[in-house]
Parts: structure tokens; sequence; C-alpha cells
């Protein structure tokens, strides 16, 4: 899809449309800090909360679940504060930021482009993105984490293991009763990133486009 500018205007064209005479082709980029200029401009800023918060929602999602989820495996191995702010620099802070990150460029920069021709595509990967940031990493991190730590600190009685077999048996023991945590937190994660990119999508296409169809009828 390629968008076009003409006098105040902005439009978006299929490859099999013809564009009108006269009108400017302008990159994605272009478009992107386009509609971002609109919206740091938007009034009331309640109308289109989903495309400036819809990033940090699904940060705040991967928070509470890699902060549970730390906080778990932190006791399993009785670390009480022995390396608390690393570990959280690792487990939690880490994939906050990458789940930011990924939603920002890999989700709402496509529905601001209107670059989803495939809306149920943009879902799935939205929710599979969240889902891999938000809850997967944490429980494969925190116990390899609190594992090396346990080791160093002496928190907790552990086997010394040479094979990496060993070690993983060992994490799987500590995770098994935390199964049902982890395939929720992997779930309600999938359902954030659903939920917020859907948001993402009805305002972009109900608010900003709509009002780009009144003032062109004006």
């Amino acid at each position: 899809m390629s968008a076009t500018s003409q006098p105040g205007k902005l439009r978006s064209f299929s490859r099999y449309e013809e564009i009108p005479e006269g009108a400017v082709r302008i990159s994605s980029e272009d478009v992107f800090i386009y509609q971002m200029e609109r919206l740091r401009k938007w009034k009331p800023q309640s109308e289109v909360w989903p495309l400036t918060k819809g990033a940090g929602a699904c940060a705040a999602s991967a928070v509470v679940s890699a902060v549970l989820t730390n906080n778990h495996f932190r006791r399993h191995f009785r670390l009480r504060h022995y390396g608390r702010a690393s570990g959280y620099m690792i487990v939690v802070c880490m994939p906050t930021v990458v789940t930011f990150i990924i939603h920002s460029a890999l989700v709402t920069r496509k529905v601001l482009t209107a670059e989803f021709p495939c809306p149920t595509c943009l879902l799935t990967k939205s929710s599979l993105y969240q889902a891999a940031t938000g809850a997967i990493y944490p429980s494969i991190i925190s116990p390899i984490f609190c594992l090396i730590q346990a080791k160093k600190y002496l928190t907790a009685a552990i086997e010394p293991t040479k094979r990496i077999g060993d070690t993983v048996k060992v994490i799987a023991r500590t995770a098994i009763p935390f199964k049902g945590f982890i395939l929720l937190s992997i779930l309600s994660n999938m359902a954030v990133g659903m939920y917020v990119t859907q948001m993402e999508m009805d305002t972009f296409l109900n608010v900003l486009m709509k009002k780009e169809i009144t003032e062109e009828m004006k």
C-alpha cells in the first residue's frame, strides 16, 4: 500500500489503484511522522488513547507477569535480598522495555501507516509478541538466573551439576509446580496483546480516518 499526499490531505492507495494526477508519493516514515503529529495535537486525548498508550499497556502487562514469575523463583531458591537488583533488571526491566519497543515498532506503527491488509494476522502477531516478551522470556530466564544466584550465595541445597541436562532438570522441577500460573500468564498476555491491537485498529479506522473523511467532505 502506497500513501500519497495532496495539499492538506493524506490518502492511501493499493498497488492496483490509479494515483490521481498531481499527487505526491510519500514514504511510510513520512506517514508515521504525520500521524504522530496528529495524535500529539488531538483533542481530547481520550479519543485516541489506544494509539498513544497501547504500547505502555502491553508493557504494564509484561511487568506484572515478570514480577510475579521472578518472585516465585526467588522464593523457591531462598534468595531473599541477594541479587535482587540485577535479577529485576534482567527478568523484569528488560522484557518490559522490549515489549514496549516491539509493540510500538511492529504493531502501532503498522496501524498508523495503514499497513495491516490482514487485521487477523496483525492481531495474531501482536499476541505472540506479547506472550514471548511478557510471559515466556521471564519464565525461562528467571529460574536460570535464580539458580546461578543460589549457587553463588549458597541459599539453597543444589547438587553440583556439570551437564546441561542436569541443570535443565533442576529448573524444570522448580517450574512444574508453577506451570498453572505460567500458562495463565501466557494466555493473559496474548489476550492483552490482541485486545490492545484491536483497540488501536478500531481507533485508527473509526476516529482518525473518520475525521479525515469528514474534513474532506467539508
